[in-house]
């Protein structure tokens, strides 16, 4: 066997043994959390916990493949009116591409209307209210999905991933 012949089938099977990884871990996962956890082939999941003001959002956004040109966009939109400096998530949050270009909150299962740009930075504006001053009308503990337009992301890639990112506050 050549070694570019070795090489080339090497690749092409470059994710399976993640694949397989990824299978025994949902397997033992407790039940209850099945509902958060991806089990698509052509999904991945990421979990993010750290220190306030590290840089996990912009991460995040990174791992999802938002294009530079709309990083500024979509970080004034995510920080919910939070100046710089503030932490910007106030609950747990599972980030996802939309699929058209509209923004969306998913909150114990309901999905909102779309909104504009302006619109859910109010929505996240109040979300992070509520949640500070004890006026929340869901459960905390379920994180709430938010979904970003996918104008602003590198979808047309043939090798895009789909990744949902769960993004824990610090």
């Amino acid at each position: 066997m050549s070694v570019l012949h070795h090489w080339s089938e090497l690749h092409a099977q470059k994710l399976e043994w993640a694949n397989r990884a990824y299978a025994r871990f949902v397997e033992s996962i407790d039940p209850e959390l099945m509902q958060y956890i991806s089990t698509g082939q052509d999904e991945v999941m990421v979990v993010l916990y750290g220190e306030t003001q590290v840089g996990k959002t912009t991460l995040l956004l990174k791992l999802m493949s938002l294009r530079d040109d709309s990083s500024e966009e979509v970080s004034l939109v995510l920080r919910g009116g939070q100046s710089s400096g503030k932490s910007a998530t106030s609950m747990p949050m599972r980030y996802r591409v939309s699929d058209n270009n509209s923004w969306y909150l998913i909150i114990n299962g309901k999905k909102s209307k779309s909104f504009s740009n302006q619109e859910m930075l109010n929505a996240l504006k109040k979300l992070r209210h509520d949640v500070e001053h004890g006026n929340c009308s869901f459960e905390q503990a379920k994180p709430i999905e938010l979904q970003i337009p996918a104008q602003y992301f590198d979808v047309e890639n043939k090798n895009h991933l789909r990744v949902t990112i769960l993004d824990l506050p610090g």
